[in-house]
């Protein structure tokens, strides 16, 4: 068994304060923070399902669609893959420094215990 030092031990007391007082602000974070994975998973099912969709089409464009539409079926999933993965790097960033200032003493407390 290791030794515990005092300072040790005031930074776990603080981590213990902090958990307590923000003990409902922390669940409701930690269920937020797994349903992103959820949420993550569906994006990348999404960009599956619009890859796949245009591997198929890219095997013979010239005999199930017109030139044309095969680009415009390609511009737009590639402009929609786009569009959803800035808007969610954006959410995911945010979320992320929200909770960073919330937390900010637990991370902190976490630096000083390693």
């Amino acid at each position: 068994m290791t030794e515990v030092s005092n300072e040790e031990i005031a930074d776990l007391a603080q981590v213990y304060d902090t958990l307590k007082q923000d003990a409902k602000l922390l669940v409701g974070d930690l269920v937020e923070g797994i349903k992103m994975w959820a949420f993550a998973s569906f994006l990348l099912f999404v960009v599956g399902l619009l890859g796949f969709a245009l591997f198929v089409v890219d095997l013979n464009p010239g005999s199930v669609i017109s030139d044309a539409t095969y680009r415009l079926i390609a511009i737009s999933g590639a402009l929609t893959l786009s569009i959803v993965g800035v808007l969610s790097a954006v959410y995911f960033m945010w979320r992320f420094r929200r909770l960073r200032i919330r937390y900010q003493a637990l991370f902190e407390a976490s630096k000083r215990l390693r």
